[in-house]
């Protein structure tokens, strides 16, 4: 934005009903990055907002995703995963403080301005079934 890395967003498989997904990108506060992170799937989970990149690292005991920080590069880059089609590689190391109320630990809260950046709209590509006969 404007010349300025202030991040990315990591999405995990595509939403899970043909109802649009709006989802509004804060503003990172200057030398910051806010990295987010979402999850479509039996039960649609995110956006999660970090100052890290975040990967999945399978499911917990309730079923949310375990959102962990991604493995980064000598440059500070997040690894892509090739080898099993997930965006980034995951470290283990848990980014959620309660993953119920999508609360961070302390050292992963991104810094903020207050103000929205960008806006991601997610919808299904396919089409529900009609019912109406010819």
């Amino acid at each position: 934005m404007r010349g300025r890395d202030g991040g990315g967003f990591t999405v995990y498989d595509p939403p899970s009903s043909t109802t649009a997904t709006q989802i509004q990108i804060p503003c990172a506060a200057e030398g910051a990055q806010v990295w987010g992170f979402q999850y479509f799937g039996a039960t649609d989970y995110g956006p999660v907002f970090a100052n890290t990149p975040m990967a999945m690292d399978g499911f917990d005991g309730s079923g949310f995703p375990n959102v962990v920080a991604a493995q980064r590069d000598d440059s500070g880059r997040p690894v892509l995963n090739t080898s099993t089609g997930h965006c980034f590689v995951a470290t283990g190391q848990i980014v959620l403080e309660d993953p119920a109320t999508r609360k961070v630990f302390a050292e992963f809260e991104p810094r903020m301005t207050g103000g929205i950046c960008a806006e991601l709209t997610f919808t299904s590509d396919v089409a529900p079934a009609s019912t109406e006969q010819r």
